[in-house]
């Protein structure tokens, strides 16, 4: 895994889980 798309998965999950 690419260290940007790495950093583009943990900013979305994070994202994802202050929406719940």
């Amino acid at each position: 895994m690419n260290e940007r798309s790495f950093y583009l998965f943990f900013v979305f999950w994070q994202v994802k889980k202050q929406k719940t």
